[in-house]
């Protein structure tokens, strides 16, 4: 693990987050809190907040949380909207930039230095990688997992592909929305949409099949297991073999209009769009085999932990000189032994920004000097 982590983390960032401002978000009613640059430890029992206030940071980088899909979830009991802002701030100069997001249930207001924005505009003005207990998911969970893995990754690193993805997931609900009621708006309705859905479709299969490449690139020159091989295998949704998936944007655009124009019977008579971008998945396959059927507990969290890695090097190498990167780690070592635990923190923790929620202090950690917080009930104090 330790040359690929320290690649991750090399070089200076020009900047930080410098301060979180949380109101009515989860069991925070107003929280002013302000970030060192470095390593910062909230500490405290279980059920006081410390994963809420992580959760807060990320949700201000991509406007969901890393543990659900329902941001009236996130709100405060008692509360009919919360309030979450940011402030980054350079370390080269004195620019700064202020983020704030204020959602209800009736709706959402985005802002940027004061500037109202759409989502997609407000997105990834910081970069984030999160080391989550949720990360198993990528392991052992439905595709749906590992395809936000690349969404989030890819969108973070690449506009266009952001650009597709909202078009492609507009299309497809309109689409499904036309096939499940083909009486009223015909069958040629469906089709209209299917110049545009092979397009955009073939830009994020052809985004993922190349993230996946440098992905296994990471993995074949710094192995996180000792003994054991990791590689992800590109499994598409489409009706090709994956060794026929090749990188050509012409190609797929034109193998989706088949699929599609092929299986319209089948998504009229199903009313939704059986085959496309929307059912990709990978396979992470560990010493030739299946790792959520084979792997251990402890090298599932590995392999979980090193897909982290992978993308926070290839975040780094392609964005670090141009945002900040924020690194959060919540609870995710349990199964790792020691000398993995020791490895994780001695590489991770390099000139980035790093927010780490735990119980207590490791060993591995007061070896870091981390400014720590200890956490109370939606209360954060400095020790």
């Amino acid at each position: 693990m330790r040359d690929h982590a320290d690649a991750f983390m090399s070089g200076a960032d020009s900047s930080s987050l410098a301060r979180v401002r949380l109101v009515n978000f989860r069991n925070y009613e107003d929280l002013l809190i302000d970030l060192p640059v470095g390593v910062t430890v909230f500490q405290g029992e279980n059920g006081q907040g410390k994963t809420n206030l992580l959760e807060a940071v990320y949700f201000l980088a991509f406007l969901r949380s890393f543990r659900t899909s329902r941001t009236g979830d996130l709100c405060r009991v008692g509360a009919d909207g919360f309030h979450c802002s940011a402030k980054i701030a350079g370390a080269l100069s004195n620019d700064s930039l202020e983020l704030a997001a204020t959602c209800s249930d009736r709706q959402r207001k985005l802002a940027v230095d004061g500037v109202e924005l759409e989502s997609r505009w407000f997105v990834n003005q910081f970069n984030c990688i999160a080391f989550v207990p949720e990360d198993m998911s990528l392991v052992k969970g439905a595709p749906v997992f590992r395809r936000r893995y690349l969404n989030i990754l890819l969108s973070q690193l690449y506009p266009d592909y952001l650009n597709s993805l909202i078009a492609y997931n507009k299309i497809l609900k309109n689409r499904n929305a036309v096939l499940r009621n083909p009486q009223k708006f015909g069958r040629a309705a469906v089709g209209a949409y299917d110049e545009l859905f092979a397009r955009h479709g073939a830009t994020l299969i052809l985004y993922r099949l190349r993230i996946l490449q440098k992905i296994n690139v990471l993995l074949g020159e710094n192995p996180v297991f000792t003994r054991d091989d990791l590689a992800l295998a590109f499994n598409p949704g489409l009706p090709v073999n994956r060794k026929d998936i090749i990188d050509d944007h012409e190609e797929l655009r034109l193998r989706l209009l088949w699929v599609l124009q092929k299986g319209m019977a089948r998504d009229l008579e199903r009313g939704y769009t059986c085959q496309g971008a929307h059912r990709d998945d990978f396979d992470l396959v560990l010493n030739g085999g299946d790792i959520s059927q084979l792997g251990s507990e402890g090298q599932c969290r590995a392999a979980a932990l090193s897909l982290k890695m992978a993308a926070g090097q290839i975040v780094k190498n392609e964005l670090g000189y141009v945002k900040p990167l924020v690194v959060i780690v919540d609870d995710v070592l349990g199964e790792l032994d020691e000398r993995n635990r020791v490895d994780f923190f001695s590489n991770v923790t390099g000139k980035g920004q790093v927010l780490v929620a735990c119980t207590r202090l490791s060993a591995e950690l007061k070896k870091l000097n981390p400014t720590v917080f200890e956490v109370e009930g939606g209360k954060v104090r400095s020790t």
